[in-house]
């Protein structure tokens, strides 16, 4: 099933993003530079006005149609109406005909848009579809999650055809409460905003939220963006501070019904349609910590460190260590390296007066191993299903352990083998612990990458000579979407780090195809 929010982060346009049903965008933005100027009337319409721009820069009324006979046999209906029909539930299996300019295209879907409303039509391909172009749609309709939309099940009774140029739009500024279903996918500015929580990942689907008053504004990112955009995007919102105010400027909003009815969906493809107005700086005044740590030779314990007061804008700390050779900071935790004792000084990166100074203390006591650690299909997504990552994403708890996943999901591969499926690229398992020994089962037609695990920032070295050499054949084939079998294989990663090893353990894939893991132990 897709999902609205996915449809977010494809909308194609260029120079400025248009408006269309359902708030999806896409990873180039274009639109058409050859827009027709003239009004979209058609013979013997009522009519309900709105504004539009011309590529030329002028105004023009632009009327749509109520149910415009154009010829004996066809009857032409407003997206206006047909997307009102699929709000109120009286759509049924009527067949609508209608018409609207092309604003956005994800690969065989795109968005139509006439006058101040728009619709979108799944999986209907046609010759010659380009934005900017007029085209129209026989089809019956559904609302998917209060999105309107031709309806996928009634695609073979669908006729589409490209009549010629259409229309250029320009967007409308819009405030949580004046925006409604009725202008859904229409290109729009959203302004007064502040930042309230989120992060956006690279390379996967991220969701903002942004709040005016009590009503929130979700900023939605698209894996499917090019990474250098992502990247752009998540670098701007680092930027926000408490106090800065944000607008989104054409850009595709939504009213997202599965929430709130006062929640608005925001489709982001660049960094540009994110404009911050900057505050007041938040200064830091102080910092909180231990005073005082005990910790084993390879433990490690959390200062708890952090500026005062908690929304200061600069909240980096930067950490010093009196005796390095007594123990190390990493991302804030103290991890004993040998017996003694030392001081830690904290220090605010924005202002270098204000420090904290906790004292150490590293026991000359070797750091118990915890308890083993199985994860696998099984433990860790116990009761959940489907093929989306995001339905897997989040914490996992597996005896005394948390295990994170993003880009993970459970599987089963070459139709046998129950398995751990990591998303190329992307694909991540983390969890904290104290560990000796490590083992990793792995299915696989061939080679793969050996940069997969790692304790913290360090990358753990794989002999992948011995891990070739003791590969099974499990007599298992795998058929790829062209037909072709290949050998499955059963590969074995053994590391012992030589003694107990406290930190954060990660499975990661790099490879650019799946990972299918069998089994993770840690013990």
């Amino acid at each position: 099933m897709k999902n609205n929010l996915n449809k977010l982060g494809l909308l194609a346009l260029l120079g400025i993003m248009v408006s269309c049903g359902g708030g999806t965008t896409s990873q180039n933005p274009s639109t058409s530079s050859n827009g027709d100027t003239s009004s979209t009337t058609t013979s013997n319409a009522t009519t309900s006005s709105g504004t539009t721009t011309s590529s030329a820069g002028t105004t023009s009324e632009t009327t749509t149609t109520s149910e415009t006979t154009t010829s004996e046999s066809e009857t032409i209906t407003s997206i206006k109406d047909v997307i009102e029909a699929g709000f109120n539930g009286t759509a049924g299996t009527t067949q609508y005909t209608f018409q609207g300019t092309v604003v956005g295209i994800i690969q065989n879907s795109y968005y139509l848009q006439e006058g101040t409303s728009g619709i979108y039509v799944y999986n209907l391909p046609v010759s010659g579809l380009a934005l900017g172009k007029k085209v129209k749609v026989s089809s019956q309709i559904t609302n998917y999650n209060g999105l309107v939309e031709t309806n996928y099940s009634a695609k073979d009774s669908a006729k589409v055809t490209l009549v010629g140029d259409g229309e250029t739009y320009t967007a409308k500024t819009y405030t949580v409460e004046t925006f409604n279903n009725e202008y859904q996918c229409t290109l729009a500015n959203i302004e007064g905003l502040k930042y309230s929580s989120g992060s956006v990942t690279v390379g996967t689907s991220s969701n903002i939220e942004f709040k005016i008053g009590d009503n929130k504004v979700i900023m939605h990112t698209d894996k499917y963006l090019d990474d250098a955009v992502e990247t752009a995007i998540k670098e701007k919102v680092e930027s926000i501070k408490a106090n800065d105010t944000v607008s989104f400027v054409n850009t595709v909003l939504y009213m997202n019904t599965r929430d709130n009815a006062n929640t608005i969906q925001v489709g982001i493809t660049s960094a540009d349609q994110i404009v911050i107005t900057k505050g007041e700086a938040i200064k830091v005044t102080g910092i909180t910590a231990k005073d005082s740590v005990e910790v084993n030779i390879n433990g490690k314990v959390d200062l708890e460190a952090s500026v005062l007061p908690e929304n200061a804008d600069d909240k980096e700390l930067v950490y010093s260590v009196e005796n390095p050779a007594i123990c190390e900071v990493i991302d804030g935790q103290v991890k004993g390296l040998t017996a003694g004792n030392t001081n830690v000084t904290i220090k605010s990166h924005e202002n270098e007066t204000i420090t904290k100074t906790v004292a150490v203390t590293v026991k000359n006591e070797s750091q118990a191993v915890g308890e083993k650690l199985e994860i696998t299909r099984a433990t860790a997504f116990s009761g959940l299903t489907g093929t989306s990552y995001a339905t897997y994403n989040g914490d996992h708890t597996i005896g005394a352990y948390t295990v994170k996943t993003t880009d993970v999901l459970g599987n089963t591969y070459a139709s046998k083998f129950d398995v751990l499926q990591f998303k190329k690229t992307t694909g991540t398992l983390t969890v904290e612990g104290t560990f000796q020994k490590i083992n990793v089962t792995l299915y696989a037609t061939g080679n793969f990458s050996s940069d997969m695990i790692y304790i913290d920032s360090s990358k753990q070295t794989i002999n992948m000579d011995a891990v070739e050499a003791a590969k099974e054949d499990t007599g298992e084939k795998y058929t790829n979407s062209k037909g072709t079998s290949y050998n499955v294989y059963k590969y074995t990663i053994e590391l012992n780090l030589g003694a107990a090893t406290t930190g954060t353990f990660k499975v990661t894939n790099k490879n650019s195809f799946a990972l299918y893991i069998g089994s993770i132990v840690l013990e």
